[in-house]
């Protein structure tokens, strides 16, 4: 067993993650997972392949893809190159050899199926132009609107005293909706604005407010889940769905400048900031959510 094989069965075993649960999240093949397990690359699709199915694999169990590649680059496969044979100095020659023979004289033929082609085109043309001048002349024409000119000015009028109806509703309802409005308008609102992704992260900016509410929402199994803090020290981290029931945590981390979140297995999680659900902009299984956080106190 290779160490890099080791090294992903012993981190899927911590998590309590079996190799069912690993094929039905990564949709790799069971024998697949043994095979990386076990070093056996040479069994897998194909060399190009093996790469993405230990990525796959790796974010999958929580752990960062590039420096795996990174610790164990001298055990991955590199696809081999296609060589291209060129041909042989005596092939070569011999073509470059070859006299090209003399024109001949031109059969007479050419010009009269030259002239034969020319009209069958021109034919082909006339009888497109005439297609199309005769469907344009079958269309149908669409009819006038009859709508009078006294309907009209009874429909006009009767918006118009609809209008001055409820204008007047308006400001009967007075100053009660007006001093509800300036209130609505003068709270803060939470704006999260995505500023960049790179890799398997997605960068958030969070402004207009001074709370950092974070809920994570469990469904299926094999979810897993880290916080950490600007100096990438883990704040609350768990495998709360376990036993496959709904799980939902909420978190108050306004105290914070900026936090990463870390999720394993992301199509049975859902993360939500200040009461809004993030759609995640990356098309992964191993998400990491960076959001930067400045309170308006």
């Amino acid at each position: 067993m290779s160490e890099l094989g080791q090294h992903l069965k012993t981190v899927r075993e911590e998590k309590g993650i079996t190799l069912e649960d690993l094929q039905a999240t990564t949709k790799i093949q069971k024998r697949y997972l043994v095979a990386i397990e076990e070093g056996r690359f040479e069994t897998l699709p194909g060399l190009f392949y093996a790469r993405a199915f230990v990525k796959t694999y790796a974010e999958s169990v929580g752990i960062d893809p590039e420096e795996l590649f990174d610790q164990y680059k001298n055990e991955l496969p590199n696809p081999q190159k296609e060589v291209t044979n060129l041909p042989s100095r005596r092939e070569r020659s011999s073509k470059s050899s070859v006299k090209p023979s003399r024109p001949g004289k031109k059969s007479p033929l050419i010009p009269l199926v030259a002239g034969l082609l020319t009209i069958v085109v021109i034919a082909a043309l006339v009888w497109l132009v005439m297609q199309s001048l005769d469907r344009t002349s079958s269309e149908p024409i669409p009819p006038e609107d009859n709508l009078g000119e006294s309907e009209f000015a009874e429909d006009f009028l009767d918006d118009k005293e609809d209008a001055a109806d409820n204008e007047t509703e308006d400001n009967n309802e007075g100053d009660s909706e007006g001093t509800e409005e300036e209130e609505a308008v003068e709270e803060s609102q939470s704006v999260l604005t995505l500023t960049e992704t790179q890799g398997t992260r997605a960068y958030y900016e969070l402004t207009g407010t001074d709370e950092l509410m974070v809920e994570l929402h469990f469904s299926g199994s094999s979810s897993y889940y880290d916080i950490k803090d600007d100096s990438r020290t883990i704040l609350h981290s768990g495998q709360p769905n376990t036993s496959n029931e709904d799980v939902e945590l909420e978190f108050d981390l306004s105290e914070e400048n900026e936090i990463e979140i870390n999720i394993g297995a992301s199509n049975n999680v859902e993360v939500y900031i200040n009461g809004e659900l993030i759609e995640y902009e990356l098309d992964a299984v191993h998400q990491y959510i960076h959001i930067s956080f400045s309170s308006d106190e």
